[in-house]
């Protein structure tokens, strides 16, 4: 009986975090060391990554971030739980924190997710082959869901060591990609789930 084929994937996350990281990053993709990114589309250089992603043809996922810099959504200081006074998230303990404490409003995770998840698809023009956290925050316990969703129109892949699922895992084909946990995954962030 023959073994079932596995594929290793590499991805090199916070591609988009500013451009000397990114430069590393292509270069590991060119040396054939990494084989995919994810993309902090609230990062500093995350226009230019998403050009080198293009022009490289990278595999590039969505870095869903909830607690480093500035949101992309709509969020307002003093009206949005997962933002400081000015302006900026929580920082990955504050952020925990806050969380274990309940007080984020998850309506408010689930539009700050749906707005990077938009601007992703503005920079790239498609949807991510793959959905993880920035600071593992998709794996906190309070966003681990009972059973696994599926995202509409995102090929299928297999859970990876994090929670998130990547398309290129296990050479899948066109479909859907299932998330085994994270904050996307619970809180329906795509429509038609």
């Amino acid at each position: 009986m023959a073994r079932p084929r596995v594929r290793l994937v590499v991805t090199a996350d916070d591609f988009g975090y500013c451009p000397r990281r990114d430069e590393g990053i292509v270069e590991a993709f060119l040396a054939g060391a990494v084989t995919s990114v994810s993309l902090l589309v609230n990062g500093a250089a995350a226009e230019s990554a998403a050009e080198l992603a293009r022009r490289h043809r990278i595999p590039t996922g969505l870095h869903a971030n909830l607690s480093e810099g500035r949101p992309v959504g709509p969020a307002r200081p003093g009206a949005s739980s997962l933002l400081s006074p000015e302006g900026f998230f929580l920082g990955k303990m504050g952020f925990r924190e806050a969380v274990a404490a309940k007080d984020v409003a998850l309506s408010q995770v689930r539009e700050e997710l749906e707005a990077q998840l938009g601007r992703f698809q503005e920079l790239l023009g498609r949807k991510p082959t793959h959905v993880d956290g920035h600071q593992h925050v998709h794996v906190l316990p309070a966003f681990r869901p009972p059973a696994r969703r599926r995202v509409p129109g995102v090929r299928r892949g297999a859970a990876g060591p994090r929670g998130a699922l990547h398309a290129s895992a296990a050479g899948a084909g066109p479909g859907r990609l299932y998330l085994a946990r994270g904050p996307c995954a619970r809180l329906r962030v795509c429509r038609g789930v």
